[in-house]
């Protein structure tokens, strides 16, 4: 039985919505709506991520007998592909934001809690030599994040027309 996806609320970000809001911008919502497919496919319609990460069946039959024929090569690489993406935004994905969470907290501590005037005070006044680093690490982290969503995505669209059962 097909089962229809819903993707009504993959537009909201999960973390936000468990803080009580659902304002999701439209560069993140696209972001969820595409995992939402993704996760979608590998839990739903191929039964899960240990499914799909079997597939040296399709490879090692190279006998003389029972030849690898190329579209088992093809789904293979396509299969492991969908892995990479559906472990990067259930590990990887979470990994980083938890740094940028992290590291901005450390900012913040940085430049208005650790201080002994008022949080306007001590926001508009220059940055301590830990807040600047702390600023810069989180635009690396920031970019990081960027640049492995951009992949993500990227990457999606190559081998959409492998999602299929």
């Amino acid at each position: 039985m097909r089962t229809t996806l819903d993707l009504t609320k993959a537009f909201v970000a999960p973390e936000l919505e468990e803080m009580g809001t659902e304002y999701t911008d439209v560069v993140e919502g696209m972001l969820y709506a595409n995992a939402a497919m993704l996760i979608y496919f590998v839990e739903e319609e191929r039964g899960g991520v240990d499914k799909i990460e079997d597939v040296q069946w399709l490879i090692e039959k190279d006998d003389k007998d029972n030849p690898v024929s190329v579209g088992n090569i093809i789904q293979a690489n396509n299969d492991i592909e969908i892995v990479r993406l559906y472990k990067w935004w259930k590990y990887r994905r979470i990994e980083l934001l938890a740094k940028k969470n992290q590291i901005l907290t450390a900012w913040s501590h940085f430049k208005c809690f650790n201080r002994k005037e008022g949080f306007v005070e001590a926001f508009n006044s220059p940055d301590s030599e830990q807040a600047k680093d702390a600023w810069d690490r989180l635009g690396e982290i920031d970019a990081l994040y960027e640049l492995e969503c951009d992949d993500f995505l990227n990457s999606l669209i190559r081998i959409r027309r492998c999602l299929w059962t």
